[in-house]
Formats: C-alpha cells, structure tokens, sequence
C-alpha cells in the first residue's frame, strides 16, 4: 500500500508521546507491548526495544493494516468494539485497544477468537500487560 503525505501522518498521530521499552516486551510506537517470548526465537532480538511507526516496516502486519485498524479508532466516539479472528496472542486486538485508551475512549468490548489453548492465554495476558 502506498501512502499519501495526509495518510503518513495520519498513522503518526496515534504515536504515543512517551513509549517506554521495558525488558521482555516489544513496545510498539503507540505503546501497544507484546511479550517477546510470544515471537518465537525471532523475538529474542526484539527484547526490550521500542519499534517505531509501522510506515516503513513492522514485526507484524503490513501498513495497510495499521492503516485499516486507525481507521476503526478515529471513527470511534464514546466506544470502540473489536473482534478478532484467529487472534493468536492478539496483536491487533492490542494496537486497537490501546489506541482507542490513548485517545480517551473509556468503554472498550474486546473479542479475541483463538482455537488453540496456549495461544489463547497469551492472547487473555497481552490485554492484561497493556489494560
């Protein structure tokens, strides 16, 4: 997905000021956190870093999807609902949820579906790690 300058900096207004790494998470530029353990052994390398804006890369999901899900945020008001299918640990579920907190949305109805057990745990912790 290409990006025009008005998109660009759409996607950057849901940094947040202050992210903070903390050693056994990957923290995303909006302060969404994430395990590292969750990753696999290619998460090891991203122990304890802070990632910044998604424009030119991501460790998960491509701009457009960052894209999509801001779009979801911004359109929100007093709530914001998410559903998400074959959740895993629930890396979207996490990115739209701290998302809407970040920009004062109090009433937040998450729903992740995952089929396997361990996943699903990991996926109940993220939310709990970013709640």
């Amino acid at each position: 997905m290409g990006l025009n300058v008005d998109q660009v900096a759409f996607i950057q207004s849901f940094a947040k000021p202050d992210p903070r790494p903390i050693p056994g998470f990957v923290t995303d530029f909006c302060g969404a956190k994430v395990r590292t353990e969750y990753l696999g052994p290619w998460g090891e390398g991203l122990d304890g870093t802070l990632r910044e804006s998604p424009i030119l890369r991501s460790y998960y999901g491509e701009v457009g999807e960052w894209y999509g899900t801001f779009m979801a945020v911004a359109a929100a008001t007093d709530s914001f609902s998410v559903m998400e299918l074959g959740a895993g640990y629930g890396p979207w579920l996490g990115v739209a949820g701290i998302s809407a907190i970040n920009r004062g949305i109090k009433n937040l109805y998450l729903c992740g579906v995952e089929g396997d057990p361990v996943r699903a745990s990991w996926m109940k912790s993220t939310w709990r790690t970013m709640a």
